[in-house]
């Protein structure tokens, strides 16, 4: 190995947070961390974006054809 890979190994050693504690697989779409088949829904149909302001759009007074 090379002094410049080995110098790069080290630098990405130093970047890492590395513990002990035993690996956990979290989805990132939730609160809790752990996967619903819900959330997977809202990720896929909306790309993780929740619509704002959806009742004030269908519930105005205006002509139908605006």
């Amino acid at each position: 190995m090379s002094s410049s890979t080995m110098d790069l190994w080290l630098e990405l050693l130093s970047l890492m947070a590395l513990s002990e504690e035993e690996d956990q697989i979290l989805w990132n779409f939730t609160s809790s961390g752990k996967y619903t088949v819900q959330s997977l829904y809202t990720v896929i149909n909306r790309r993780g974006v929740t619509p704002q302001f959806v009742i004030s759009i269908w519930q105005n007074m205006i002509p139908p054809r605006v």
